[in-house]
């Protein structure tokens, strides 16, 4: 049976003949219920402390419970990163790739342009030299054939089958052709 310090204090104790004495014995539960009051008061206390920090328990399990719940999210997410990271650094190097090819390409395409073109040049440069050179053939056959025509035509005049009018004409050619050589 459990009694509280108020039951304590007015608690009457039968008496026997040899009982014991009632002053000596009120002092006693007095002590006893003042005591028994005292902890009744720490239980009291100790039962909202206890209260209170089993709601504080709660309250920590609850924050722990999110925070592994976000350190959960942040792991998941990290590895989203990881894998986008991954991924970004493979794009890059096949980019990388890609542009040292298309450099080794302009590279080669400016070399074989370069080629072609002193090709070309040099090509061109012998077909003028080879158009010179027959322009030059023709030219001297040319004179050659005018120069010789010249002289029949002075040998006619000279013998007098030309008029004074063809002569003039060959006396001009003549120069220019003598002049151009």
């Amino acid at each position: 049976m459990t009694l509280s310090p108020e039951e304590i204090r007015h608690l009457s104790i039968s008496r026997s003949v040899r009982g014991y004495d009632r002053r000596e014995t009120d002092r006693l539960l007095a002590t006893i219920a003042d005591s028994f009051e005292s902890v009744w008061h720490q239980r009291t206390d100790l039962h909202a402390e206890l209260k209170r920090l089993q709601s504080e328990v709660q309250d920590a399990r609850r924050l722990e419970q999110l925070h592994k719940e976000e350190i959960e999210n942040l792991r998941e997410r990290m590895k989203d990163g990881e894998a986008t990271i991954a991924n970004l650094r493979k794009e890059a190097a096949r980019m990388k790739a890609d542009r040292e090819a298309l450099l080794a390409e302009h590279q080669r395409a400016k070399v074989e342009q370069d080629e072609l073109r002193s090709s070309l040049v040099d090509e061109a440069q012998q077909q003028v030299a080879r158009e010179k050179a027959l322009m030059a053939t023709k030219h001297k056959k040319l004179s050659e054939f005018l120069l010789a025509a010249l002289e029949e035509v002075e040998q006619a005049a000279t013998n007098g089958s030309a008029d004074a009018r063809d002569l003039a004409e060959l006396e001009a050619l003549r120069n220019a052709l003598t002049g151009t050589e």
